[in-house]
């Protein structure tokens, strides 16, 4: 059994060396990215048991894909190279303000088609947890098989966790990604969001926007909104939880959000037992884990690059204990 299963797109991530634009840009750096996977390797870098299931290209970055993957122990048994597909990259630059620049070589619909059939249903069955985003949603066979996979998962009592990971440049329109959204949130029981992705879906207040959420879905148990360094708010059908962040300096934020996950996830994978208990953690128990997954969160933005900016949990609970926990 798994702590958890991450499930969608792998890139090769190609940060620039340097913060500025894209188009000033004179060097970048090759790293094993994309959301679904930081994820499996945030919880295997903190000591959980995480596999990956996805579709990459049989080409020189795939295989440095999954060598990469594997070396940082996530099981890649599952993820599959194709070599009629191209793995995608992503060049992603830091502005000096800190916000990111993205500029996709990356076809969802062509890239990364995994079809239902490639699916192993005894593996996808065998996770406490399993966790997928929305860039596999915007074109068949991959929403099928990423559909297919989450119902898998439910029916063998996995809790289901839910990222949507906006990223509106590979969508056909706004529309279709919102429609895709709310499928994939109907599934759910719990979902991370940053604030403007809660304000694509409800463009209101940030407690109207989570009532309405839980509201709309009621399989959702725990709403999670991330604010970078102003930490995040864990929200369940009983109260709000406001958990402070923790000050870093930010070399590059890439992959904090998949930290921030990674830990909170295997956090509920060793601590409930599916979806239903989740209204059982106690107060200060969330509290704690999610505290320390914005740990998690501030650690990667110190260092270039989401995967190899995954910390261990010995480097959590370093930061921590030397730190004042004040609300």
């Amino acid at each position: 059994m798994l702590d958890v299963i991450t499930f969608g797109e792998a890139l090769v991530d190609l940060p620039a060396l340097a913060p500025g634009s894209l188009e000033d840009a004179a060097a970048f750096e090759k790293v094993p990215a994309g959301a679904p996977a930081n994820v499996a390797v945030a919880v295997a870098r903190l000591g959980g048991a995480a596999g990956f299931v996805g579709k990459a290209g049989e080409d020189a970055f795939g295989r440095f894909l999954k060598r990469g993957f594997t070396r940082m122990g996530v099981d890649t048994s599952r993820f599959v190279l194709d070599p009629r597909v191209r793995t995608g990259l992503a060049f992603v630059s830091t502005q000096t303000s800190g916000e990111r620049e993205f500029e996709f070589y990356f076809d969802p619909v062509t890239d990364l088609n995994l079809r239902s059939e490639e699916l192993d249903r005894s593996y996808v069955g065998q996770t406490r947890v399993f966790h997928f985003g929305t860039l596999s949603l915007i074109g068949e066979p991959a929403r099928s098989a990423t559909f297919h996979a989450a119902d898998i998962a439910a029916a063998n009592g996995a809790l289901l966790s839910l990222d949507p990971n906006l990223r509106l440049s590979l969508w056909p329109s706004e529309e279709e990604a919102r429609a895709q959204m709310r499928l994939a949130l109907a599934r759910a029981h719990l979902v991370k969001l940053a604030e403007d992705e809660l304000h694509f879906l409800y463009p209101v207040s940030d407690d109207e926007a989570v009532e309405r959420l839980l509201g709309e879905f009621a399989n959702i148990r725990l709403v999670a909104v991330t604010y970078g360094a102003g930490g995040s708010v864990a929200c369940t059908r009983r109260e709000q939880i406001m958990v402070r962040g923790f000050p870093a300096e930010s070399v590059d934020t890439t992959g904090a959000g998949d930290a921030f996950l990674g830990s909170l996830l295997l956090y509920l994978a060793r601590h409930t037992e599916g979806p239903a208990t989740l209204d059982d953690v106690p107060r200060e128990d969330l509290r704690a884990a999610v505290r320390a997954a914005n740990a998690a969160g501030a650690i990667t933005t110190a260092r270039r690059g989401a995967t190899a900016a995954m910390p261990t949990q010995a480097e959590v609970d370093a930061l921590l204990s030397g730190a004042r926990d004040d609300g």
